[in-house]
């Protein structure tokens, strides 16, 4: 997700945009793979998306 960071997005925008992708793929057999970079989002924005997607994984 550094390309929404690069372009200014707040991390507010950042959970919105998350949250109506997995609006708009629940009824779709898709895959999205969100990366955060802790060193660039820190605590908040880890959280952001531990709290947005149902499936996340940490250091795998």
């Amino acid at each position: 997700m550094i390309w929404a960071m690069e372009k200014g997005w707040s991390l507010d925008e950042n959970h919105r945009l998350e949250e109506n992708s997995n609006h708009a793929l629940s009824t779709k057999k898709k895959l999205f793979l969100c990366q955060y970079d802790l060193h660039r989002f820190g605590a908040d924005g880890a959280m952001m998306a531990f709290d947005t997607h149902s499936l996340t994984v940490y250091r795998g």
